[in-house]
């Protein structure tokens, strides 16, 4: 962030969302403190249900000093970077089942060169739809 200032969800959004159902929401950098508070703030005001991508460890750590309870959370430990936009990218393309967007990826976006996507996603490519 390049201010100091504390960031916040206007309330009248919030008030916007609370007829919608959760969707759930691949977190990529949940190992740094303000994609995880963001992610917090979402997930209690009920508009998300959060999967949180990045170094377990850290997130668990994270969790702790913000006073978030996230047993019941799923947790993709992935420490590359690359790997965690690569997991974020099939996520949202899966949940929003969308073949746009892994045509559209699959058109701009090289390989991932990270062996650790296998892990996080089924097809050793950024590729959504394999």
């Amino acid at each position: 962030m390049l201010s100091d200032a504390p960031f916040e969800v206007p309330p009248y959004l919030l008030e916007q969302t609370k007829h919608l159902p959760r969707c759930p929401m691949a977190v990529a950098g949940a190992d740094n403190a303000v994609p995880l508070e963001s992610a917090r703030q979402a997930a209690e005001a009920g508009i998300i249900t959060p999967v949180l991508l990045g170094d377990a460890g850290i997130i668990h750590s994270l969790s702790d000093v913000i006073g978030w309870d996230i047993a019941g959370l799923e947790i993709v430990n992935l420490t590359d970077e690359d790997a965690v936009t690569c997991a974020a990218v099939f996520r949202s393309a899966i949940w929003t089942r969308s073949m746009h967007i892994g045509r559209c990826f699959r058109a701009c976006a090289p390989p991932c060169s990270s062996p650790r996507v296998a892990s996080a996603t089924p097809a050793r490519s950024c590729c959504p739809t394999g």
